[in-house]
């Protein structure tokens, strides 16, 4: 009962227990281990005792350790590192931060760490900033516009270095918008450095692809192998990066004079349910479809498994092509797709901005896109005959 005293129904002596139970034998000798250890200094080394220890101030101490040279002798810099090193000394970073107001931490604000495209662009940014003293971190904001504003309001309070903008912003008709925008001005005027990686509706710097070219590159190769009827399945009207995607892929058949009907248009969500349900309704809707190009490659392997799933074969009767060229996601027939390079972007990303961490104005609200390649492999054939397949799938 609760409140009460707990009896087994098993009731045993004392000294079964003792002599019964190895866990409780374990448990005893672990505890007379740890009591046998001698006592521990808990206190941290301060700066104080590296001085006195030195012989010499605790801002020539600061100083050294900050790697300024200006005015400190050979061998007065020498004796203070032999101080740090003797007494095991750690620079306190919060103590650091409350001196510059700026914490030494990159966030990085991303869909889904889970994603791999976000995984591979976050090992790009952190091979940097663990050469330059900082930490990344991780803000999931799974494309929940509220939990985006906590996270921004956050950072703001902590004072962070920077923060990158890995994944697409929200578009600016966004009942959200406003408020992330509002908020990102606030940063930018507290000192924190921004940069993009990904389409945004909000001034910022951007590094990223040009994402209608990339929809035009997946097109244009569709195209080069005689389709006609080419569908999209384009991501969440919500974000930018969907919207551009699907604005190139309208522009590149017009450019080829082919009319992007509306029927051969499909928006979807992100999770793997979402987009193969998204594959199966366009599908379904649009059977005369040779070909579909995918907002990216996890959606792309979601059209392949609905086309399966309808019992047309990939590329024999359905032609595929996705964006990002996502390592370590596998698919049979492997992936034609628009090669994103994503760990380049988190590398130059993260360069970028520590580079401006300390200016004034930070990096300059330009855009700059880095290069995509289409890499063909195996989903990709020429259009199944057109009369047989409208006979077969009914279609007139």
């Amino acid at each position: 009962m609760l409140g009460g005293t707990f009896r087994s129904s098993f009731p045993l002596s004392a000294s079964h227990e003792r002599s019964s139970d190895p866990r409780r034998g374990f448990c005893n000798r672990l505890q007379k281990t740890f009591s046998d250890m001698p006592a521990v200094k808990h206190e941290a080394v301060s700066i104080l005792e590296v001085a006195r220890l030195a012989g010499v101030s605790s801002a020539t101490v600061s100083r050294v350790l900050a790697g300024q040279r200006r005015h400190i002798a050979p061998e007065t810099r020498a004796r203070v590192l032999a101080a740090v090193a003797k007494l095991d000394y750690t620079p306190n970073a919060l103590a650091r931060s409350l001196s510059t107001r700026r914490f030494p931490v990159l966030a990085a604000i991303l869909h889904d760490i889970a994603d791999p495209y976000f995984g591979e662009m976050t090992r790009g940014v952190e091979s940097v900033t663990a050469e330059h003293d900082h930490l990344v971190m991780v803000c999931n904001w799974l494309r929940d516009p509220h939990r985006l504003i906590r996270y921004l309001k956050l950072l703001r309070s902590m004072r962070v270095a920077g923060v990158l903008f890995c994944g697409s912003g929200l578009v600016s008709d966004d009942p959200s918008f406003p408020e992330v925008a509002r908020l990102v001005v606030l940063l930018r005027r507290d000192g924190t450095r921004l940069l993009a990686l990904s389409a945004q509706a909000i001034e910022m710097p951007v590094l990223t692809i040009d994402n209608r070219k990339a929809a035009r590159l997946a097109v244009d190769h569709l195209v080069g192998r005689g389709h006609r009827r080419i569908g999209h399945l384009a991501g969440p009207p919500m974000l930018m990066t969907a919207r551009l995607r699907a604005e190139g892929y309208a522009d590149a058949m017009r450019a080829h004079g082919l009319d992007p009907r509306p029927e051969w248009l499909e928006w979807c969500g992100v999770d793997p349910g979402e987009t193969y349900e998204g594959g199966l309704r366009l599908l379904r809707r649009a059977p005369e479809l040779t070909a579909i190009f995918a907002t990216d490659d996890q959606t792309a392997l979601a059209v392949m498994t609905a086309a399966g799933h309808l019992g047309l074969d990939v590329p024999a009767a359905l032609s595929v092509v996705g964006i990002d060229d996502v390592p370590r996601l596998p698919s049979r027939p492997a992936l034609t797709t628009v090669a994103i390079p994503m760990r380049r972007l988190g590398e130059e990303g993260a360069r970028l901005i520590l580079r401006h961490a300390g200016t004034r104005n930070g990096v300059k609200p330009t855009v700059r896109y880095v290069p995509v390649r289409l890499i063909e492999r195996d989903t990709v054939a020429g259009p199944r005959d057109q009369t047989s397949e409208a006979g077969r799938l009914g279609t007139p």
